[in-house]
């Protein structure tokens, strides 16, 4: 497309969106002067507000008419001639608009006819809504600002001269208001029409080269790829990428006082991916964007940030309940069915930010939270971000600033919790468990150290840091056959190089990796093909694996066996306090059983009595771990429960 072809295109952008807008507003605008009538009459002005009121309503009429007349074609392929007379056709119905607004303006321009020149009693209800009137006539014609500016002109210059004529200071205050009022919805108006028009070239040139780039080799399409990335638009839904975004959500948040961010994430999408494969939920998040773009409209713009996590700004200020009927709105429309993933259904959870002041990386971090503590409330929920949350973010804040200390003063502990035999209640591993006293917040759990460590850039520092007091205990246990678990994120093992890590903390010591066990989530086994190549690396190089808190997420057989995984670790809700006979019980039983036959061993967590010690057993759990046997201690600890039991012989004591 030449230069000359973009022009045509915006040009079109603009008279197909101001046809929409001034459609929607023409409904406003005979409410608005019925109102005048109706006071005009009530008044004694009967007579000249119903000539008013005709002359505003033919106005209208032929405003809507106008948004009826047939669109100029664009030529695709054509003769420059072509193309010059379809951009001068949108020229002149630009024109034509331009030319009723005027008209209507004027018909708007008289509305001090109907209190006395601005003199009456009803001097203020006209003001209110000629001032709402013009407002709203620039938030309509945001895409092509001489239409605004055409109709909100002559009733504001008339009102401020009538105001000042009627004589008072505070009349002649108020005329100046109204002209610096003036000013700026037409500055506004011109800035608005700014970023359409430049929204509007981005788009069409995104298209062209799309366009274009199809019709080349796969390396021109890779390129074409590129490019699209490079100019913020995701290239699967259409809508803006992570970089768009930014560049289009930071003027926003740096000019507009009110702000507002929704933070979506989708409930159940990981499952389809698995059910059904990667192209399906490829269809899943192109619909998912199209249902969320038609739900939002006018009111702002929605963007990818990656995977199944989109994020919506809006481009004015938003009332609370205005936003929340959105979220509602979004969550029903995301959560519809979609046709070829039956029975499987799919939600979203979002995060509400609302607030001013906040720079844009601040207002995602808050939106995020909002999100977290939404998913926890289950799904299709929403959440505003609020005062609690923020005590949370300053509470993350700390940890992540006392954190960076910690990790330079090896202030954190890595404490050890037995794994025994079921039957002989010896040890027969040990989990390595993260512990850290904050020196103001006290005790942090494991969980929020690894994400700060993530949100700080120092995930694979503490990973280090765990891995090293991991091989220094190992030394300690000389040539015993115990082995140490390992907890790991699926976060970590895409973000850090874990192989290398494992190589250089244990290999230059003399650990034979087969004493290693990584324990990772079964969140980990779903979607995330980079992960899978990782642990696979790791499975050949005979570090063991291990799934955590099994049974609390997604897996199939299949992706577990891929994954060469050795252990399953069933759930502590599965079984503490289970009694025979239970749900709970048949699941483990059925757990034990497909572990069996699949050639997993079987780690039972949460036995905390000797009732459960029996129950794990009885089901066939040939290892177990919980307080029954000992809470995660210190080192030194663990080291001399195991020395006492070599000396000894014995068992370990149940609490």
């Amino acid at each position: 497309m030449t230069s000359v072809t973009f022009d045509a295109s915006v040009k079109r952008d603009q008279l197909v969106t101001l046809r929409k807008m001034v459609a929607l507003s023409i409904p406003i605008n005979i409410v608005l002067g019925l109102c005048a009538l109706v006071v005009a009459t009530y008044y004694g002005n009967g007579r000249e507000g119903a000539i008013w009121f005709v002359l505003s309503t033919v106005a209208n009429a032929a405003r809507l008419v106008a948004c009826k007349f047939p669109l100029p074609t664009m030529p695709s392929g054509g003769s420059a001639g072509d193309l010059e007379a379809s951009y001068k056709t949108t020229q002149n119905y630009l024109r034509l608009h331009i030319v009723l607004a005027l008209a209507s303006g004027l018909v708007w321009a008289w509305v001090p006819v109907l209190c006395d020149w601005y003199t009456s009693p009803q001097t203020l209800f006209y003001a209110l809504i000629v001032c709402g009137l013009t407002a709203g006539a620039v938030t309509y014609g945001y895409s092509f600002a001489n239409v605004p500016t055409a109709f909100i002109t002559p009733p504001l210059v008339t009102s401020a001269y009538w105001l000042e004529q009627s004589g008072g200071l505070d009349k002649l205050l108020i005329s100046i208001t109204v002209g610096l009022y003036l000013f700026a919805l037409i500055r506004g108006a011109r800035v608005n029409e700014r970023l359409f028009c430049n929204d509007s070239r981005k788009r069409n040139e995104a298209i062209a080269l799309s366009g274009q780039l199809e019709k080349t080799t796969n390396q021109a399409l890779m390129l074409a790829r590129n490019a699209s990335e490079l100019m913020g638009i995701d290239k699967l839904t259409g809508l803006l990428n992570r970089h768009g975004f930014s560049d289009r959500a930071e003027p926003i948040f740096a000019l507009q006082a009110d702000n507002v961010m929704f933070m979506l994430d989708l409930d159940g999408f990981k499952s389809i991916n698995d059910a059904f494969g990667h192209q399906a939920g490829d269809r899943v998040l192109m619909e998912a964007a199209k249902r969320i773009e038609e739900v939002i409209g006018q009111h702002g713009f929605a963007a990818r940030l990656g995977g199944d996590e989109f994020a919506i700004v809006f481009t004015q200020p938003c009332a609370d309940s205005s936003f929340r009927f959105l979220a509602k709105t979004l969550i029903s429309a995301v959560s519809r069915p979609y046709l070829g993933i039956e029975p499987l259904t799919l939600g979203v959870s979002i995060g509400v930010y609302h607030g001013s002041g906040a720079a844009l990386d601040d207002a995602l971090m808050c939106s995020d939270i909002a999100l977290y503590a939404a998913k926890k409330d289950g799904r299709n929920q929403f959440r505003i971000f609020d005062a609690d949350l923020r005590d949370e973010i300053e509470r993350r804040r700390d940890i992540e600033i006392g954190l960076i200390e910690a990790l330079a003063q090896q202030n954190l502990e890595v404490w050890y919790q037995p794994i025994v035999r079921s039957d002989t209640q010896q040890i027969e591993s040990l989990e390595a468990l993260l512990r850290w006293h904050h020196p103001r917040l006290g005790w942090i759990s494991p969980p929020k150290i690894v994400s700060a460590a993530s949100s700080i850039g120092r995930s694979g520092e503490l990973l280090k840091y765990i891995f090293k007091d991991v091989a220094t205990t190992l030394s300690a246990l000389g040539e015993s056959d115990i082995m140490i678990a390992i907890n790991i994120s699926p976060r970590e093992l895409a973000r850090n190089d874990v192989e290398a890590l494992i190589t250089e903390c244990f290999s230059a010591d003399g650990i034979a990796l087969s004493r290693i066990e990584l324990e990772i989530t079964e969140d980990a086994t779903i979607d995330q093909e980079n992960v899978k190549l990782r642990l696979n690396s790791l499975s050949e190089k005979n570090v063991r694996l291990a799934i955590d808190d099994f049974g609390t997420g997604y897996s199939s057989l299949a992706t577990l066996q891929q994954l060469q995984i050795t252990r399953l670790k069933i759930d502590k809700s599965f079984v503490t306090g289970t009694r025979a006979g239970s749900t709970n019980s048949s699941l483990i039983e059925a757990m034990v059983k497909f572990s069996d036959a699949l050639g997993f061993e079987v780690v039972a967590e949460g036995v905390e009595t000797k009732e459960d010690l029996h129950m794990v057993k009885s089901l066939g759990c040939a290892f177990a771990q919980g307080y029954y046997f000992s809470k995660a201690i210190p080192r030194r600890e663990v080291l001399a429960m195991i020395e006492q039991r070599n000396q000894s012989g014995s068992k370990i004591s149940g609490n």
